[in-house]
């Protein structure tokens, strides 16, 4: 069967196609009797506007495209929902592209979003230091909208949001070397990329505050977005790594779980052989076997002011706009898997 159009509803009621058009779009110019007879007679007919033809006569979508690096993480699930609440209280409907954290990924998923003519795109940037920036350009270039969600670059001036990661790394710390903590081991990211840097530097200044010196071999660089790859790290320290230290910290919880399931299957105990934390608080985070000590951050509050800002950027086109750069602030949550070590047991973990 042919789909209904306007001009089928025109028909049975009796109208033009542009009363009708107007109807269906709440205007004044049609009266209310008349509005509801072109309702009603829609609704019974089944009728479904056609968005595509719709959205070219606007001259916009009403799509926002958003790249995100794996869904399969809880802290970028919430980005998500913080994204898709935001955009749906305006209108707008999302095109989700996973670039898996690989930046040729990234550079397919923008060019699928541009060929589908979303109005704007929020990108979750790779954790790889960025060699090629060909595809942001592009965006620069095309004058498409974007915004940078939960990481920036160093490389280009551009709109993001984020944690202020330097301060939640720099609040963990401090805390463990309250606990009696000197040698924190950090499990981290490629340390070239901007949102790896944030950490090391909040890192080193709580331990240059507390007179505790910077330790290279303590900084334990990974590839780390899972569970898995945190099960791997913490199976390869725990198991051979030669460094004293008493508490872990990692990039993530995920990967801070991961490292929990390795420490359990060796026979280690925390938090009383080392403590151990994470950072985002995502879900599982309060519900692992041993609750974890980390870092919130408010998740779905960067999804919400990533497009609050893109909307902005689309509804109101301006080169002369500065870029927004916005720090949301980090949050220290305590629990169970982190412990004092005032008294101090010396432990060494040996090859």
């Amino acid at each position: 069967m042919d789909s209904i159009t306007i001009s089928d509803i025109a028909k049975v009621v009796g109208v033009s196609k542009i009363t009708v058009s107007r109807a269906l779009n709440g205007s004044p110019l049609v009266s209310e009797k008349t509005k509801r007879k072109i309702i009603e007679a829609a609704k019974r007919l089944n009728y479904r506007p056609n968005l595509i033809a719709k959205s070219f006569a606007k001259g916009k979508t009403q799509t926002i495209g958003v790249i995100i690096t794996d869904i399969t993480n809880p802290f970028f699930a919430e980005i998500v929902i913080g994204i898709e609440n935001a955009a749906k209280k305006e209108g707008y409907h999302l095109l989700l592209g996973i670039s898996g954290d690989d930046i040729e990924e990234e550079k397919k998923c923008v060019q699928d979003l541009l060929e589908r003519r979303v109005d704007g795109i929020l990108i979750v940037p790779t954790h790889k230091k960025y060699n090629d920036l060909e595809h942001i350009y592009t965006l620069k270039k095309e004058k498409v909208p974007f915004v940078l969600v939960s990481r920036n670059l160093e490389e280009i001036d551009s709109d993001w949001v984020m944690t202020d990661l330097k301060k939640g790394s720099y609040k963990l710390v401090k805390y463990l070397i309250k606990l009696g903590h000197e040698k924190i081991l950090f499990i981290i990211g490629p340390r070239e990329v901007t949102h790896s840097k944030y950490r090391i530097q909040g890192y080193k200044n709580a331990l240059k505050e507390a007179n505790l010196n910077f330790n290279e071999d303590l900084l334990f660089e990974g590839k780390l977005s899972t569970f898995e790859e945190g099960y791997k790290i913490g199976k390869r320290i725990l198991s051979c790594y030669h460094e004293d230290f008493d508490a872990i910290i990692t990039i993530n919880d995920v990967t801070a779980l991961g490292v929990l399931r390795a420490a359990i299957e060796l026979g280690f105990r925390v938090p009383e052989d080392f403590s151990l934390a994470g950072y985002d608080d995502v879900i599982f985070a309060s519900i692992a076997e041993v609750p974890l000590t980390t870092v919130a951050q408010p998740i779905r509050e960067i999804g919400e002011k990533s497009v609050k800002i893109l909307l902005n950027k689309i509804e109101n086109k301006s080169e002369s706009e500065k870029c927004e750069h916005i720090f949301l602030q980090p949050r220290l949550v305590i629990r169970d898997s982190c412990k004092s070590r005032l008294i101090k047991r010396k432990r060494k973990i040996k090859r």
